[in-house]
């Protein structure tokens, strides 16, 4: 009988820390969200989006949807530069975008 109650209760120890987990995976990064549009404010789909960490040098990437817009998420808290380009575009960088702990920050690029 006690054999059962000690795998019981390490079963009911196991729930817990497993639900626990989401929480704890949050964790303290931040996010870089934005829309690529042309001159006449048109949506750009397909543009490459590259974040860089100044102080690690290492680089994080995404493309936009169908409606301009993207998402860079996991980013550690630091400075970066943001490199936008699309073929028969000007491609633009914007250095020293700081980034806080679990900031969600907006960043839009006009492109011509």
């Amino acid at each position: 009988m006690r054999t059962t109650t000690a795998i019981r209760f390490s079963e009911f120890v196991l729930a817990v820390l497993l639900l626990s987990l989401p929480g704890m995976a949050q964790g303290e990064d931040a996010a870089l969200v934005g829309t690529v549009s042309d001159i006449s404010a048109g949506a750009l789909p397909g543009v490459s989006v590259d974040v860089t960490n100044v102080a690690t040098n290492v680089t994080r990437g995404g493309i936009t949807n169908e409606r301009g817009d993207y998402v860079i998420e996991n980013l550690p808290p630091g400075i970066y530069t943001v490199r936008v380009s699309l073929p028969a575009f000007k491609t633009q960088v914007r250095e020293g975008v700081r980034l806080e702990v679990r900031q969600r920050a907006r960043l839009d690029f006009s492109m011509t």
